[in-house]
């Protein structure tokens, strides 16, 4: 399948992708998307230039702004200094659901001669959650 994806950066010509799927990429397309998602994530990461908005509840309460700088935000769009801080934890997030459902051993860790660690396992797998919600909250945030 071949997509066209509007012009290239400084140039009028269209980027042509060509896009080939086997048949074995569906066995565990979260895998397979995880794949691609997860190098474009950190590339993101690596090279933020903008963020978008983010709502206080996804992040730890140390990023969180108070109400004095989401009313100055509401009134001049003026962000306050860990606006990108809370981004780049959003990412974060992201980034560990991704590595999580590309690693074929990430579960094995919770296994031992004494059996399963169901917390530590649940911990991990809850985070894991979180983080696609918060990829597909945020999913039209994925921009630099």
């Amino acid at each position: 399948m071949k997509a066209i994806l509007g012009p290239y950066p400084e140039s009028e010509e269209d980027r042509l992708v060509d896009i080939k799927v086997d048949k074995y990429d569906t066995w565990n397309v979260d895998h397979t998307l995880s794949l691609i998602a997860l190098p474009l994530l950190r590339q993101l990461l690596e090279t933020q230039h903008g963020a978008p908005s983010v709502d206080p509840e996804d992040v730890p309460e140390n990023l969180r702004p108070s109400e004095d700088e989401i009313s100055h935000y509401q009134e001049t769009a003026e962000v306050d200094d860990k606006w990108f801080e809370r981004w780049k934890w959003i990412l974060g997030e992201m980034i560990f659901a991704h590595e999580h459902i590309v690693s074929d051993e990430w579960e094995s860790n919770y296994y031992d001669e004494d059996g399963f660690d169901v917390e530590g396992y649940k911990k991990i797998a809850d985070r894991r959650q979180r983080g696609l919600e918060l990829f597909g909250k945020y999913y039209t945030g994925l921009w630099d």
